[in-house]
């Protein structure tokens, strides 16, 4: 649920914090899902370093607001 999320949010970004998810890591097909390198790469620091960015950043903004709220729980 929370990769969904990092995905949809950072699909719309230039610079982007997450490690390059694409649509294959959030809604892989029954081919992709035995791929260890997109196992790796979506369970991978780059992304752990990123859901604890968007939980501690200040929120400006009230979407900002919404966003820290969601990875509260992460």
């Amino acid at each position: 649920m929370y990769f969904v999320l990092l995905y949809e949010i950072e699909s719309s970004k230039q610079l982007k914090l997450g490690c390059r998810l694409t649509e294959a890591h959030v809604r892989p097909n029954n081919f992709q899902k035995m791929s260890v390198w997109i196992v790796a790469s979506t369970f991978s620091k780059r992304n752990a370093v990123s859901f604890r960015e968007y939980r501690e950043m200040p929120a400006k903004t009230y979407q900002e607001k919404r966003i820290k709220e969601k990875f509260q729980g992460v």
